[in-house]
């Protein structure tokens, strides 16, 4: 699951993932992202830091806190890559942290790291 507030940027990583073999869902509001996350259970959620309303810490804060979505990795960009922000990210039990810009590879390499260190295929 791709959360991000800006569609083009959505729809641009759905499209260069499917090329990678890997099936992506976009969702531009983090509330909907919630919902859809109890709903569909992705194996990895991909968000944006910085979003109107609702930012990508609170979003997995609040997934990290149910524990039907609790498992589900995280990998957190930003543009922001600073030390700090960054250190925050992963304290929220974030996978992972990307700097904006990122190559699909290396997003694609972040993804297939998560999916090796999550509970996919384990009975909840």
């Amino acid at each position: 699951m791709i959360v991000d507030d800006d569609p083009r940027y959505t729809e641009m990583l759905e499209i260069a993932l499917a090329a990678e073999g890997i099936q992506a869902t976009r969702i531009q509001d983090p509330r909907e992202a919630q919902k859809a996350a109890l709903a569909r259970r992705p194996d990895v959620i991909v968000t944006d830091v910085t979003m109107p309303d609702m930012d990508g810490f609170a979003l997995a804060a609040g997934l990290k806190a149910d524990s039907r979505t609790s498992d589900i990795p995280v990998i957190f960009v930003s543009a922001r890559s600073d030390g700090k922000h960054r250190a925050a990210g992963v304290a929220r039990m974030g996978a992972d942290y990307l700097a904006k810009p990122f190559s699909v590879p290396e997003l694609v390499q972040h993804i297939r790291a998560a999916l090796r260190g999550s509970l996919r295929g384990v009975e909840r």
